[in-house]
């Protein structure tokens, strides 16, 4: 399935004991008939795993930076996801997946450790694979990609800011130089800053797809069909009649 072929479920198909950015939710999304989508980041030892938060407290109880575990870290018991899983693998996901859904891949790295080797590790994996697609926050990761792997599709995330430290990171990123320096194919945009006559400007100026997330309201699915999004990343609803 393509990008815009079905809607992507946000950290796969989670809820009701299935934790977010798990085998489970992964492997429910594929027998759904989703994409998905995921957040990587960078192992201690080099691995990739599947993790949205700098640490690990949030899923598991315990604050220990994720950059700071190795592979086989994540198998012990204090590291378990709340169903008993290890924080996948991004070669687990990839081996599940195998091109029946398409892959959403947020790059996820704090800005002031920006050396690569996430981008590079990452497209050691999915190099010959066009079912997955990378986005992220930072310009510098897709800007990677433009250098060195022009031919997998790229998304620059973006959202309207509510605090003043967010507030400032744009600023500093600045979503115009980004967009026109990272050349992406979507602009994968917060829903809560839609309608917005500006990203409305963007997209028309950059011939860009628009992708809208967090959805998790028939409301919010609907101000994204009237900004005419593409597609959407959901959560907590059944989107079958989005597309």
């Amino acid at each position: 399935m393509g990008l815009y072929d079905v809607p992507i479920a946000h950290r796969g198909l989670h809820g009701n004991n299935i934790p977010e950015n798990s085998m489970a939710a992964f492997e429910k999304a594929v027998e759904s008939g989703y994409n998905i989508e995921l957040d990587v980041r960078i192992l201690k030892d080099g691995g990739v795993a599947i993790s949205h938060d700098l640490d690990m407290k949030r899923m598991t109880g315990v604050k220990k930076k994720v950059r700071h575990l190795t592979t086989s870290d994540l198998k012990k018991e204090c590291y378990l996801l709340p169903n008993g899983e290890s924080l996948p693998l991004f070669s687990d996901v990839l081996d599940l997946v195998n091109g029946k859904s398409t892959i959403v891949c947020e790059l996820k790295h704090p800005p002031w450790m920006m050396n690569c080797v996430l981008e590079e590790k990452v497209y050691s994996m999915i190099k010959g694979k066009p079912w997955v697609v990378v986005e992220s926050f930072n310009p510098l990761a897709l800007e990677w990609f433009v250098a060195n792997a022009p031919e997998v599709v790229r998304g620059l995330l973006s959202s309207k800011p509510d605090k003043w430290w967010l507030k400032f990171a744009v600023r500093m990123a600045n979503p115009l130089k980004a967009l026109r320096e990272t050349r992406p194919q979507f602009f994968a945009y917060d829903i809560n800053g839609l309608p917005s006559e500006r990203i409305a400007r963007y997209l028309k100026d950059f011939n860009l797809d628009l992708i809208t997330w967090t959805i998790d309201s028939n409301e919010r699915m609907q101000i994204s069909k009237d900004c005419g999004a593409k597609n959407i990343i959901f959560e907590h609803i059944e989107p079958t009649l989005y597309l």
